[in-house]
């Protein structure tokens, strides 16, 4: 079964089954709950790419939250079996005739609804974010902030009362000490005070630091209770924000690659093909830009016509794109090639068995 690059674009759409649709007409990119509105270009490239797709036998589901859909269908016309991608210097898909099987999902519905248009990518964000995904209460908040952040050290004061003096000194008010030596009745004079705003206070306290780094490390450490972020906290709920396709299809797919890109030695006229195998589609919404991530291999090793090699930038630490030192002479495999569609434009790299990275090329935005 092979992964169809088709099922990228389907981004938690209302489908409806006919004898044939075209494809443009079955998906909503317009800014709402699925499409955030700083992603225009991403936007206009997929509308192109899909402008010409008819399907017909069109069959979906999903469950209750829309965290997972599943839909089936058949491509119509010619059109699909060769599909060129836009703004790629002639890049098409080639795929032969069947019914594809397409797997939509958005790990984050499956926890709590959520409006891409109104996240920020703040810390604060991130950090009542992960609070709602784990379903922590209020004095399981509390209760983890005096154990990971309020030390005694000797002093004649409790964890509930040096609770107290913090939150006073952060927010600038006079809470009374809390009489009973409890999370909850803590939490009651917290919730007194701030009304249902207890998360923003203890971010605030004990979270924000003097840097993003700092604040980061705080982050990580406030949530290190689960298993759950095995990765930065950010980093795990930016994933679970983003849409994330699959297209299963028989036929065997190729990405025919053109002159300007990759040449065969030997072969002057002939164009590079890569057999894709698998391919991972990911809509990333904090980085705004679209991942297509082919694995496979080439049918014959072939020369790079204007590489890009990836290292890292000595100041900054940062890796980055850059011309290599020396003419790039070798033949070539490839087992990954990513196309990415940002909103600056598009580009490809590839990614050898032997662990090298290569730009392919790197294209501007078209008006």
């Amino acid at each position: 079964m092979k992964t169809y690059l088709l099922s990228l674009f389907l981004l938690g759409t209302a489908l409806c089954a006919s004898a044939q649709n075209k494809l443009s007409d079955l998906y909503t990119l317009e800014p709402g709950d699925h499409y955030p509105q700083n992603m225009p270009y991403v936007q206009q490239w997929i509308t192109r790419t899909l402008q010409p797709i008819f399907v017909r036998n069109l069959q979906s589901s999903d469950n209750a939250r829309s965290a997972t859909k599943f839909l089936s269908f058949n491509l119509a016309g010619s059109s699909a079996s060769a599909l060129m991608l836009p703004n790629t210097g002639g890049l098409r898909l080639l795929s032969g005739p069947g019914q594809i099987k397409v797997q939509y999902s958005q790990e984050l519905l499956n926890y709590k609804p959520f409006d891409i248009t109104s996240f920020d990518y703040q810390y604060q964000s991130y950090f009542l974010l992960a609070r709602d995904v784990l379903r922590i209460t209020t004095d399981q908040m509390i209760a983890n902030t005096m154990n990971f952040f309020i030390e005694t050290d000797g002093t004649k004061k409790d964890k509930y009362d040096l609770f107290i003096d913090h939150v006073n000194k952060q927010m600038k008010v006079k809470m009374p000490y809390s009489t009973i030596k409890q999370v909850h009745a803590l939490a009651a004079v917290v919730e007194k005070q701030f009304p249902k705003k207890t998360a923003e206070v203890i971010y605030s306290t004990y979270i924000q630091g003097k840097n993003d780094n700092e604040t980061s490390q705080r982050l990580q450490q406030f949530y290190n209770i689960t298993g759950f972020f095995q990765n930065a906290v950010a980093e795990r709920l930016d994933d679970m924000m983003s849409p994330k396709l699959q297209f299963r299809q028989d036929a065997v797919q190729t990405l025919e690659i053109p002159l300007k890109i990759l040449t065969i030695p030997g072969l002057k006229d002939s164009l590079a093909n890569f057999r894709v195998e698998t391919a991972k589609t990911v809509l990333n919404y904090h980085e705004r830009h679209l991942e297509i991530t082919f694995t496979g291999k080439l049918r014959q090793q072939v020369l790079i016509v204007s590489p890009k090699v990836m290292d890292r930038d000595v100041k900054t630490g940062k890796f980055i794109w850059v011309k290599p030192s020396h003419l790039v002479t070798e033949k070539v495999d490839f087992k990954e090639l990513q196309l990415v569609v940002s909103e600056n434009g598009t580009s490809l790299s590839g990614s050898t068995p032997e662990g090298y990275v290569y730009q392919l090329f790197e294209l501007p935005r078209m008006p």
